[in-house]
């Protein structure tokens, strides 16, 4: 089993350190406003016994590589209590969006690109290997996972290549 959650695509990893500040261990945006530091805190600064204002298991991590790492392993440890409480989890991700240092390998869509990804084209090829790995990367990184959604999102049918109107095309004539 692979120690991480990795989504590789030419030899790439997904990475979040782009968007995300590294003093809230990598799990905030850049965009949000706010304190990341406990001692950035004016109010109730006293109540954490830690450097960020951030998950105990996020405190040390100071690259997209570590909080990509401690995320999977949270995500897991998330996932094994829930399992011992009867609970099924299941993850959802939308696979026409990539993140941001991997979209320079697809076809875009003309949409704006939101702030934590970028919206592809569907019918790309680079996207559905790279969505292969993805899933992949899903099911050896969390076997106690109940299931996974797949989001369509909204817009997928302006796709604008031609192979891709051509399938939405057909598609809309089967109903």
């Amino acid at each position: 089993m692979s120690r991480s959650l990795t989504i590789l695509y030419k030899g790439k990893r997904k990475i979040v350190g782009d968007i995300s500040h590294p003093d809230s261990g990598y799990i905030a945006w850049r965009i949000l406003g706010g304190h990341f530091l406990v001692e950035d805190i004016p109010v109730g600064r006293e109540k954490y016994n830690r450097k960020r204002v951030a998950p105990i298991e996020f405190q040390e991590v100071n690259s997209s590589a570590e909080a990509l790492d401690t995320g999977r392993e949270f995500v897991r440890t998330m996932i094994d209590l829930a399992r011992e409480r009867g609970i099924e989890t299941w993850l959802a991700y939308l696979p026409t969006f990539v993140s941001l240092n991997m979209a320079k390998y697809t076809r875009r869509m003309p949409r704006p690109n939101l702030h934590w990804s970028v919206l592809v084209s569907f019918s790309d090829p680079a996207v559905d290997e790279i969505d292969r790995n993805r899933l992949k990367n899903i099911m050896e990184s969390y076997p106690n996972l109940g299931g996974i959604f797949f989001g369509i999102p909204e817009g997928f049918y302006e796709d604008p290549y031609p192979d891709s109107q051509e399938f939405v095309k057909k598609e809309w004539n089967k109903s």
